[in-house]
């Protein structure tokens, strides 16, 4: 009728039948081709959170590991700053220098860890469950 349209795609030879609302959606998703950059990053986080707290003792286990890790490496840079008053010779590089390249480096390391590697291992099979849910919404 006319709420469908018939749509050819010369490049596969496939012919299709779209609603309308099909058709705007689509045309509005290829307008507004911009990702929502902060979207993709809370579904991650949420994501990472709920699949490491369903195994709490897993998950504080992994708390203590990393605070064991933390405290050990500063430990030794503690260690090494009590016996030199810089690293490399008039380079520059102090204690207090050192620990705020070395935080910086902890904490890029540790959202990184938290929020992207866990998922990421995953991403291709949730790209194509997010377009398969799509399409059947759609429908």
């Amino acid at each position: 009728g006319l709420d469908r349209l018939n749509m050819f795609n010369p490049r596969s030879g496939c012919r299709a039948i779209l609603r309308l609302d099909q058709v705007d959606y689509y045309r509005r998703m290829l307008k507004t081709n911009k990702p929502n950059y902060l979207g993709v990053f809370l579904t991650f986080a949420r994501n990472s959170l709920i699949r490491d707290m369903t195994f709490r003792s897993n998950f504080l286990l992994d708390c203590v590991s990393s605070v064991s890790w933390l405290l050990m490496n500063l430990g030794f840079y503690l260690i090494v700053f009590h016996h030199v008053k810089s690293i490399g010779v008039e380079t520059g590089w102090g204690r207090n220098e050192f620990y705020v390249f070395l935080a910086t480096t902890w904490l890029i390391n540790s959202l990184v860890q938290a929020f992207l590697m866990p998922n990421a291992q995953e991403f291709s099979e949730l790209i194509r469950r997010f377009r398969h849910s799509t399409l059947q919404e759609q429908s």
